[in-house]
């Protein structure tokens, strides 16, 4: 998945669709990902969780749960979301890809793909760059 679709979803309106084969499936199948590796707790200051390991298929469902929020009004004033937003990503996702991630978990995951998607806009806002639609690619001219 490119950082592109990050950005298009984190600035969804609902006018926008995302194609993706990667969609929360209906209510009551699983979704299956590949196994994620086991973090290692060594190390880690006492009363901290353990760490999530974010999987791309499972960043994609985020991504569209994300933009099913903003759609339902869920999004605040500042940019981020409410948090019956992030605790209805964190139930889902749990619930239909079989992980355990908490709410902390998925508002920090928001945050990271905005930083992300504020770094796209902004490259992309630069003279010489722009995005090739149909490979979902960043294009830049050759003086850049």
């Amino acid at each position: 998945m490119s950082a592109l679709i990050y950005t298009g979803i984190l600035a969804a309106s609902s006018s926008q669709a995302v194609s993706s084969s990667l969609m929360i499936p209906p209510s009551g199948q699983a979704m299956s990902l590949p196994s994620q590796p086991t973090p290692s707790l060594a190390g880690m200051p006492s009363g901290r969780t353990k760490p999530f390991c974010w999987t791309t298929e499972l960043t994609c469902s985020a991504l569209e749960l994300f933009r099913e929020q903003v759609n339902n009004g869920l999004k605040t004033a500042t940019g981020g979301l409410k948090e019956r937003a992030y605790t209805n990503v964190a139930n889902t996702s749990n619930k239909h890809c079989s992980v355990n991630v908490s709410i902390k978990q998925v508002k920090n995951k928001y945050k990271h793909l905005q930083d992300k998607a504020i770094i796209w806009f902004t490259l992309l806002s630069q003279s010489g760059f722009g995005c090739d639609e149909e490979t979902e690619t960043v294009q830049a001219d050759n003086h850049v």
